[in-house]
């Protein structure tokens, strides 16, 4: 997974008015991942 690969999917997640992150200890993810995740949760 590249930072191009996340293009979509961001500007998929930054559409939705409810996010809901549960369950993120149980599961891993790439640096790429975590990045994104961290874009996506420092939007207000």
């Amino acid at each position: 997974m590249t930072r191009n690969d996340c293009v979509p999917c961001k500007k998929q997640l930054t559409k939705v008015k409810l996010l809901i992150v549960d369950e993120l200890g149980y599961v891993p993810f790439m640096a790429i991942g975590a990045e994104l995740l961290c874009s996506i949760l420092s939007w207000s």
